[in-house]
């Protein structure tokens, strides 16, 4: 038996169901949409305010945290997209493409990385980490916003969402 890997029990998991959680909120949102007679695709452009980034920066934002964590954490090489999605169909296929790499992770590729120096651009910001601090202090935070905001901003727009759409996908 191998020794637990906890980098990746905290990391690819929780990705993978945080991004379940974006598919879902997404599919209720396009629902909503098309209930009230509203495009589709109109929801992939959706913000929360005017001087906020709409809902495809928060979905792309989300899959780039946590496929680059993969090599940030375990060395794995960089898998490079281009963040080109305008619609809903794209917005999902991005986020399954996401947990598909992400299925393709092998825990022992994580085991003893905690301590492994980086360093990462952040926008103009050079920023350094080591491992953990990466995961626990950047990746996973930032991770939760961005599913958060995207969230919030079908939730100001009228869709029907409750705590345990959110939820759920992480506890199962």
């Amino acid at each position: 038996m191998s020794a637990p890997a906890p980098l990746f029990d905290y990391s690819v998991p929780t990705f993978i169901k945080g991004l379940r959680t974006l598919s879902n909120i997404i599919q209720k949102a396009a629902d909503f949409a098309q209930q009230q007679g509203t495009p589709v695709d109109e929801v992939a452009g959706w913000k929360l305010t005017e001087d906020m980034l709409p809902v495809t920066f928060q979905v792309q934002t989300a899959c780039n945290l946590a496929k680059n964590s993969l090599p940030r954490i375990a060395g794995y090489e960089q898998q490079p997209v281009e963040d080109k999605e305008k619609t809903v169909a794209e917005l999902q296929a991005r986020i399954a493409s996401t947990i598909e790499l992400l299925q393709k992770a092998e825990p022992s590729q994580f085991v003893g990385k905690e301590k492994n120096e980086f360093k990462m651009m952040a926008g103009p910001r050079e920023l350094e980490f080591k491992v953990q601090d990466y995961l626990t202090n950047f990746a996973l935070p930032n991770f939760y916003f961005h599913i958060t905001t995207a969230y919030a901003i079908f939730r100001a727009k009228g869709v029907q969402l409750g705590k345990f759409d959110y939820l759920v996908p992480f506890m199962q």
